[in-house]
């Protein structure tokens, strides 16, 4: 996932009563959850509600990346809506799909609550592709939770869709550098992820918002960097980058990083087809959220 980070998640019934179980489970869960039975309180919000620069685009793959880095630095990004969970039934005049077609955006993962009778109506709508999913109310509420899950990475497929072709000109990552980078993530608790790089470097937040960077370099730019650290007068670091101990972080795009020994870190290797060095350093080592 090249972006991630929390999102609000609306839950929209008529029944008050409805919407303290959905609270009471989906809380603990989420950060940004809101819950509606009002039909005017819901109308306000989805008439006002703005979907700004939904999707992350650009004509290089460095402008994207940039756009990636304001994302990392905007504190709205937690308020962006992902997902919206909504019953069929709202009144006599008006039903969740109603409200649905006036949701004017692109990536939300749109959700239908219902009940027994009316799961026909619920399948001609995702037939249609009017929603991306529906529950029966009264099931397995795993079942839901499973649904919400998948409604937010699908959101953020959507938002990158443009930066995969930039992505694919670079190969995909193989299962072992795939398998690495879970690893840490799961690890570490991590909960944001911002790409900084075409390397496949990470910005990462974990759950109480420690910061770390995830830095990534070719194995076979290993000669490119001895000859950077020997023409600046580092013979003894590019002997390390010889050894595979330390690695020369190499990107153009940083050039606000101050000397050429702030971006010389020990490192690791992954490897595999195409072998990598990489480090996970603690804090924006890179000033990404400053600059």
């Amino acid at each position: 996932m090249y972006l991630k980070h929390s999102t609000k998640i609306v839950f929209i019934d008529d029944d008050p009563n409805q919407l303290t179980v959905l609270k009471e489970i989906f809380d603990n869960k989420y950060e940004n959850c809101e819950y509606f039975s009002d039909l005017k309180s819901i109308g306000r919000f989805i008439g006002s509600y703005k979907f700004k620069d939904e999707i992350v685009s650009g004509k290089s793959f460095t402008e994207i990346v940039h756009k990636l880095n304001d994302v990392a630095r905007s504190a709205e990004k937690y308020n962006q809506l992902s997902v919206v969970i909504i019953d069929y039934k709202l009144s006599e005049k008006t039903n969740g799909l109603d409200v649905l077609r006036k949701l004017k955006s692109k990536s939300v993962f749109r959700i239908l609550n219902t009940g027994v009778a009316d799961e026909t109506i619920a399948i001609k709508a995702f037939n249609l592709k009017e929603i991306d999913g529906f529950y029966k109310k009264l099931t397995d509420i795993k079942i839901l939770m499973d649904l919400i899950e998948n409604g937010i990475n699908s959101y953020f497929e959507k938002r990158m869709a443009e930066i995969k072709s930039f992505i694919e000109e670079v190969g995909a990552p193989e299962d072992v550098f795939l398998h690495h980078f879970d690893r840490i993530i799961k690890k570490h608790k991590i909960e944001e992820q911002y790409l900084i790089d075409d390397k496949r470097s990470h910005l990462l937040i974990d759950k109480d918002r420690a910061i770390y960077s995830f830095l990534v370099m070719p194995l076979k730019s290993v000669p490119d960097q001895i000859d950077i650290l020997e023409g600046r007068g580092l013979p003894g670091v590019a002997n390390q980058v010889l050894g595979r101990t330390k690695m020369l972080y190499n990107n153009r795009c940083f050039s606000h990083v101050r000397g050429m020994e702030d971006l010389i870190f020990p490192c690791k290797v992954i490897l595999g087809r195409e072998p990598y060095m990489y480090n996970l350093v603690r804090g924006d080592v890179l000033g990404l959220l400053s600059c």
